[in-house]
């Protein structure tokens, strides 16, 4: 291919590269079952545990293992990788602890991984009602403010109790 020179207008001979694709086998687990299907990815782009891939449909998912041979790195070259193991994000599972004076129950609330959630904000817990008084993301802890679905790794409850008249 000739290039020309927008400023000066030399030209000169290029060599065009084009990215070649590969078919990369995926594994995609919803939690509860898991799918297998095929996806088009670049060669030379490296993929890491975590990075986050988007369906065709739109799903999205999370890396959550690599097969390269017989290992499992925490990254690879997409030319090397035999099988890519996905979860999907659309729900996330919430850890919550409940606070009840010296004892405290852990519980699991299944959410949107874009849900926020609030200090503050009242949420419903196998059918009580209970405060948020703290949360724990992924880099912080949160005593007032807001957070993600998915960057939480736990929230701290306790029982709103109402006052009588």
């Amino acid at each position: 291919m000739v290039v020309e020179c927008s400023v000066c207008g030399s030209k000169r001979e290029e060599e065009m590269r084009q990215e070649k694709d590969r078919e990369v086998r995926l594994m995609i687990s919803d939690g509860q079952s898991t799918e297998h299907i095929s996806m088009w990815l670049a060669e030379n782009e490296r993929l890491v545990l975590g990075d986050e891939l988007f369906m065709e449909n739109g799903l999205r998912t999370i890396i959550s293992a690599i097969d390269v041979g017989l290992q499992r790195p925490t990254s690879a070259r997409v030319a090397d990788i035999d099988t890519l193991w996905v979860a999907t994000r659309e729900d996330v599972d919430v850890k919550i602890s409940i606070h009840k004076g010296t004892t405290t129950l852990s519980k699991t609330l299944v959410l949107h991984y874009d849900e926020e959630l609030t200090v503050g904000d009242v949420v419903e817990v196998d059918d009580r009602m209970m405060d948020i008084y703290k949360i724990k993301t992924t880099d912080k802890i949160l005593n007032k403010g807001t957070a993600r679905a998915d960057d939480i790794v736990r929230v701290y409850v306790k029982r709103v109790f109402k006052r009588g008249k």
